[in-house]
């Protein structure tokens, strides 16, 4: 499942760029019932390859002291870890 833009693809540290993820992730549960598993497999290895790939992007500003994280710090790693939970249970379907 390829980005429908470049901010999909590179920049999940903003908002659009996450709503973009929210979208595909979203618009591929609803197709789970109509597509071989196969290829729901695949679309949803290709999500997790881009919320990796994103992650891997912000991951060294989020490194730092917790103590240091800022709310929108906070929010973000909320985020990831909720796009984590649902990419599971994508899979589990």
């Amino acid at each position: 499942m390829a980005p429908k833009s470049a901010v999909a693809a590179n920049a999940l540290h903003l908002p659009e760029g996450r709503s973009e993820f929210e979208r595909a992730r979203q618009a591929l549960r609803s197709l789970i019932a109509d597509l071989e598993p196969d290829e729901v497999a695949r679309r949803a290895l290709d999500l997790g390859a881009r919320l990796d790939a994103g992650v891997a992007k912000i991951k060294p500003d989020l490194m730092g002291s917790a103590l240091c994280w800022k709310f929108d710090d906070r929010a973000l790693s909320a985020w990831i870890y909720q796009q984590h939970c649902e990419l599971a249970e994508l899979g589990r379907r």
